[in-house]
Parts: C-alpha cells; structure tokens; sequence
C-alpha cells in the first residue's frame, strides 16, 4: 500500500526511469492493465529497455519465478519485484543496494549457504543482524567430522559468522562437560577479539547459563562473568564472579560487582558493591578502575562519596576520542529541545559501529550525562553496562630509549 500511495507521487508525473517504472509496477498491481500499457508505450517511446524489469514485473502479474538474469544496476524497485515474485534476491544485487537488500540475501533460504554467510558478514557493523538470524546460518552450514573435532582451535582463525557457527554446532554435540565449556570459552573468545562479544554471549547464552562456575575455570571467570551479564543472567554471573581471588583478581572484580549491581539491585550486595566503588576511587589513573566510576557519576547510581570526587580528577585517560568538532556540535544540539534528534545521532556517531569498548573513559561518561541530559537514562543505564562488559583498555605507552 504504501508503495503505491501518495508517499510516492512522482512517479505520476516524472520522467526519470526510476518513477516510470514504478508507475508501471503500481498500474500491474491495482489491475489497471490499459493505464499499464499506455505507461509501457511510454517507456518503448522513450528507449527505456530494462529487460530485467520487465522480466520481474510479469512475474508479479502472472504469479510466477522467472529468472530476470543479470541485472546490471539493480534499484529497491527491482528488490521490491523480485520479494513479491519469490525470486532470491542475490549477491549480485544485494552486495549493490546496501542493509536493505543484503538482509533480503540472508534471510532469503533458496540461496547458496555461502552467500547468506557472506550478507551476514556484511551487516555486522549495522546492527541489523540478530543472534537468531546467526543461529539459524550456523544450523544451515556444513563442516566436517574434523573441522568438529578441533573447533575450538580452528575457529580461532576464522572470520566470525562461520566460526561462531562451528562453534555451536561442536557445544550441541559435545556430552563431555569439560570440554563444552572449553568450546564455549571459544566462542566467547573469538566474539570478544572480532568485537562481536554481545552478539557472541546471544548466540551461545544457553550453553553459557547450562555451565556450573568451578575453580578449575578461574582463569576465564572474569569472561564468563561478563557474558552472563550481558546475556541478562546476573545470578549465574555472580557465581563466577565469586572464583575470583579477593586479591590477585581484586580490580576485576570490584569492577564486575559493580557492573553487576547496575544490572540488577540487590540490596545483599550493596555493601559488597560500595565496597569495591570506594576501593576504585583509589585507583582511577587505572582505565579499568575509572570506567566504572564514570558510570555510575553519570547516570547518577549510588556511590560513596570518595567515588564521586575521583571522577572530577580523573583526567584524560587513554582511549579513542572524537574530534574536538563532533563534541562542540553535541554540546551544542543537547541544549535545544528541537534538536534532541541531533544530538541522539551525534551521541551514536562518536560511539561508532564497534561500541564504546575503546573509548576513554571520560568520554563515555561525557556521552552518558547527555544523555541522561536528554530524558535517556534508561538508554545511558544499558550503554553504560555494555561499556562496563566490553571495555578494552589500551596498551601501556612505550617510551622510547633517548
């Protein structure tokens, strides 16, 4: 309906190929065939031979699949045709058109598995692909009994969508316990290294929540922790969270407690999670240490007050930072109601496709207080967690010998 409608009224009156056709398309559909044919003349009149349209328009009338061959600059009307015909939109056409027609490719099963991994591959950085999408791709591939049997070491040099997928494929076989949570460190491991650790933690949450915390896993404790929370099982997280070492593993798990309590309250924990916010304060020329405390300033949690003091002396710590100009303009746009749109996006732009896992954590407390300036604190609450779970801290600068 909507194509059709007033939302696309130039096709009534434009001369451009583009508006013919789908005035053409709109006549086919509604039943008028004589407004179609005076539209065809027009086009015959006017050399306009797109075989391929043609092609996929009298698929749609006559209910049929024909194949529209190659088509040499596909348009959303030529993706339109080919979804109301059943024609699989390709790679050919998809790998031209963008999220769109590449969402089209993957969903689309009459197409070749390798094609729809590769549509996938590409949508990562949107956003548009989701942890079902990923587990229904990992159900349709094939390996072998060896690639199986060594998962979790040849996994580790693939790119991510068919290495998660061998992944899971190897955890549902597997009926050792030990080696399952291998397998599932894994793949946590590879969704973290490739940036894809939420998506990682959504496609294997299942088999991540089955494992039982045990001391002979303390080294990836920390891991499992942090998938758990970001999978929304916060009591399973705080099992795993407590292998860790009061002292040798004092930083990581004071800042895992307090990611913990930002997911879910727990007045038990409270004194626990003050606790370790009052023993960060102490160590906030630490990136790790710091993110936390910037966190919960900006989105106004509860801490103590040495907490709330050190985040005013936090300084510039290491990390990505936008351009001077990106954080003029949001300071700008968050002030003005008519442009809270603006500042959304430019919020979302200084994040970028990776997530805020690399920025300084200064900044990401700048970029949480505006939005909580902007009536989002449910919005700043959840980015903050993610920053919290996915935060790499950059090497150590290396001084060079004079």
């Amino acid at each position: 309906e909507d194509v059709c409608s007033k939302l696309t009224e130039p096709r009534l009156t434009s001369a451009e190929p583009f508006w013919i056709e789908l005035r053409a398309t709109c006549y086919a559909l509604s039943g008028d065939g004589a407004a179609l044919d005076l539209t065809r003349n027009v086009m015959s009149a006017r050399g306009l031979d797109d075989k391929s349209f043609e092609i996929l328009l009298n698929d749609v009338i006559a209910e049929k699949a024909g194949d529209p061959g190659e088509i040499a600059n596909p348009t959303a009307l030529d993706v339109f045709l080919m979804q109301r015909a059943g024609v699989p939109v390709s790679e050919a056409v998809a790998s031209k058109l963008g999220v769109a027609a590449s969402l089209a490719e993957l969903h689309e099963r009459k197409n070749p598995i390798e094609d729809r991994v590769r549509a996938a591959s590409r949508l990562l950085r949107t956003g548009a692909v989701t942890s079902l999408d990923l587990m229904a791709l990992a159900q349709a591939q094939k390996f072998s009994a060896g690639d199986l049997a060594g998962a979790a070491e040849k996994s580790q040099s693939m790119y991510f969508v068919p290495g998660e997928s061998l992944l899971q494929q190897a955890i549902k076989r597997e009926t050792d316990a030990g080696r399952r949570a291998q397998l599932v460190v894994a793949a946590l491991t590879l969704g973290d290294r490739k940036d894809m650790f939420t998506l990682a933690t959504q496609m294997h949450g299942d088999a991540l929540v089955a494992l039982t915390p045990d001391k002979t896993l303390r080294d990836v404790a920390p891991l499992m922790a942090r998938a758990l929370m970001l999978a929304g099982k916060p009591d399973a997280a705080a099992g795993w969270i407590a292998l860790l070492d009061s002292e040798n593993d004092r930083l990581q798990a004071s800042v895992l407690l307090a990611a913990l309590d930002l997911i879910a309250v727990d007045p038990e924990r409270d004194a626990q999670t003050q606790a370790a916010l009052q023993w960060l304060s102490r160590k906030t020329n630490e990136p790790e240490a710091a993110l936390p405390l910037g966190v919960y300033d900006a989105i106004g949690a509860v801490a103590p007050p040495d907490a709330n003091n050190a985040v005013q002396n936090m300084g510039a710590l290491p990390g990505r930072r936008p351009a001077p100009a990106e954080m003029q303009r949001l300071n700008s746009a968050e002030g003005d109601p008519a442009r809270k749109g603006e500042a959304v996006l430019a919020i979302l732009n200084m994040i970028g496709p990776t997530g805020p896992e690399d920025l300084a954590p200064d900044v990401t407390a700048t970029l949480l207080r505006a939005l909580v300036k902007l009536d989002l604190r449910d919005a700043a609450r959840q980015i903050g967690i993610e920053a919290l779970m996915t935060y790499k801290a950059p090497p150590p600068a290396t001084v060079a010998n004079p």
